[in-house]
C-alpha cells in the first residue's frame, strides 16, 4: 500500500489474532456473517494504515503507544447500533512498520478476560516479541 504521508514498509501481526481473535469471533456467527465481519475488518485496516494518527484513536496506560479503531461488524447495521468491534494496532514512524495486535469485541469494561484491551495488554506481556510479516502473495 503507497501512501505519502505514512510509508509503510511492513504489516507485522500476532499470530494469535489469527488463532485465537478470529477463530473465537467466526464461532459465534454464521458463515455469512463472518464473511460480512471480515469485510468490514479489512475496511478497518485499511483505515488505520491510510491515516494511523486519527483523532481519539490513541490509548493510554498500558497500551500507551498503540491505538484503536471501532468498527461494525456489519455492512448495513441496525439504527442506533453502535460500533461493536474493535481493532487495536501501533505504527512505528522510524521503521514505517504496522503492527496488528488484536480484535475482538468492543467491550472496554467486560470482565477481565473480556476486554480486548486486557487482551492487547497481556498479549504484549507474555510475547512483546512474538510478529510474524504478513506476505503480499
Amino acid at each position: 500500500m503507497k501512501n505519502e504521508d505514512f510509508p509503510i514498509r511492513r504489516i507485522l501481526f500476532h499470530p494469535e489474532i489469527i488463532s485465537i481473535d478470529l477463530v473465537k469471533i467466526a464461532q459465534e456467527m454464521t458463515e455469512d456473517q463472518f464473511d460480512e465481519f471480515l469485510t468490514q475488518y479489512d475496511k478497518a485496516i485499511q483505515i488505520a494504515m491510510k491515516n494511523p494518527y486519527l483523532p481519539n484513536t490513541r490509548l493510554m496506560y498500558q497500551l500507551q503507544d498503540w491505538s484503536r479503531i471501532d468498527f461494525f461488524s456489519m455492512k448495513k447495521p441496525p439504527r442506533k447500533f453502535t460500533r461493536d468491534d474493535r481493532f487495536i494496532y501501533r505504527y512505528d514512524a522510524d521503521f514505517y512498520d504496522v503492527f496488528k495486535l488484536a480484535v475482538g469485541l468492543r467491550n472496554a469494561k467486560g470482565k477481565q478476560g473480556d476486554s480486548i484491551y486486557y487482551t492487547a495488554r497481556i498479549r504484549l506481556e507474555e510475547s512483546p516479541d512474538h510478529w510474524e510479516e504478513e506476505n503480499d502473495g
